[in-house]
């Protein structure tokens, strides 16, 4: 977990599952930086074979969804995209998404949110683009593709991604 919050919330709450889980907890204390940098810098520091990411206002969907992604980047697959559910403030489902492949997949998001990304770390080595604010998911995605073909789309909802105001699709 890279932190760049105001408070000492999240880093309490890390040090709280510390029994539980092994969480590597960073402290970001210069500027705040982009989504792009902080996805990045987090996933450099990530010690495991697979990368998930899965941002700050979303949340796995259920207890086997670690499971489901590290079993879906065996035989041979780089990266994964998984379905998810839209939920609201409330944790209440609004629907779902299922990713497909477009071709022009760096003009239209058909693959949907990057917390639905996972990845071989050893294998992949591509990062989002820092210079982009929007569209750094589909960016790294056409990437993804052109180097490593499709991903492996794991249609199981394994994550749920909030939808709220505060979001970044919302604050712009």
């Amino acid at each position: 977990i890279l932190d760049d919050s105001k408070d000492n919330e999240i880093e309490s709450e890390c040090h709280d599952w510390d029994a539980k889980l092994r969480i590597r907890y960073f402290r970001n204390t210069g500027p705040r930086i982009s989504a792009s940098r902080k996805l990045n810098l987090a996933i450099d520091k990530c010690e495991g074979s697979v990368v998930k990411i899965l941002c700050q206002d979303d949340l796995l969907g259920d207890p086997s969804s670690l499971k489901q992604t590290v079993e879906g980047l065996t035989h041979g697959n780089v990266w994964l995209v998984s379905a998810y559910a839209h939920i609201d403030e409330n944790n209440m489902r609004l629907g779902g998404h299922t990713p497909t492949l477009s071709s022009r997949i760096e003009r239209k998001n058909t693959i949907g949110s990057h917390s639905g990304l996972a990845f071989l770390k050893d294998q992949q080595s591509q990062r989002f683009d820092e210079k982009l604010l929007w569209r750094m998911d589909c960016e790294l995605y056409r990437r993804l593709f052109d180097i490593y073909g499709a991903p492996y789309i794991l249609l199981e909802e394994s994550v749920c991604v909030r939808q709220w105001s505060g979001q970044s699709t919302n604050t712009i």
